[in-house]
C-alpha cells in the first residue's frame, strides 16, 4: 500500500512505510485519511496545483471532489516496485527548485523545507551547488533578509 507525505505544497509518494518522522509533515495512507484531514478546499487546490504535469485550477467545486481527484492523481504517482528513490523528491532537488523561483529563498525558508540547520544549508550551497554542480547562486540583501537565488542559465 503506498504512503504519501504532504509537506508544504508537495506530495511525496513512497512504496512502503516511511520510518522517519519529519516535522510539519502529514502522512496519508488512504483517501479516507485525506477526507478526515483538516485540509481546506483551498489547501487541496494548492496541493493539486503543485503536482507536475497537472493543469492548474483556481478552485474545486467541493471538498469531496478535490479529495477524490487529488487521491487519484496521488495514486498515479506511486513509484513502481523496481524503481529506486526519485531524484526530484530529494532534499537537494527541493532546495534547487526553491532557489530557482524568481523570489528566491531565505535561509529560514530553506530550513523549514529541508529540516536542515542553517550551517548545513550554507555548506550545501557552497560545496554542492556552486562547486560541484556549478550553479550560479547569488545572495542579495532585501527587506525580508538575505535572499539566495539561482540565476537563470
Amino acid at each position: 500500500m503506498p504512503i504519501f507525505l504532504i509537506r508544504g505544497n508537495r506530495i511525496i509518494p513512497y512504496r512502503k512505510a516511511h520510518t522517519t518522522i519529519i516535522k510539519n509533515t502529514m502522512l496519508v495512507r488512504s483517501a479516507e485519511d485525506l477526507t478526515a484531514s483538516t485540509l481546506s478546499r483551498a489547501r487541496l487546490t494548492a496541493l493539486w496545483n503543485g503536482l507536475p504535469g497537472i493543469k492548474p485550477l483556481k478552485k474545486f467545486e467541493s471538498r469531496e471532489i478535490a479529495v477524490r481527484r487529488l487521491w487519484a492523481a496521488m495514486i498515479a504517482r506511486v513509484p513502481a516496485e523496481n524503481e529506486g528513490p526519485r531524484r526530484e523528491d530529494s532534499k537537494q532537488s527541493l532546495l534547487i527548485a526553491l532557489l530557482r523561483r524568481s523570489e528566491g529563498a531565505t535561509l529560514e525558508e530553506m530550513a523549514s523545507l529541508t529540516g536542515w540547520r542553517r550551517h548545513t544549508i550554507r555548506a550545501v550551497i557552497s560545496r554542492t551547488l556552486r562547486r560541484r554542480l556549478r550553479l550560479d547562486v547569488t545572495l542579495t540583501q532585501e527587506t525580508r533578509g538575505r535572499v539566495y537565488r539561482i540565476a537563470a542559465p
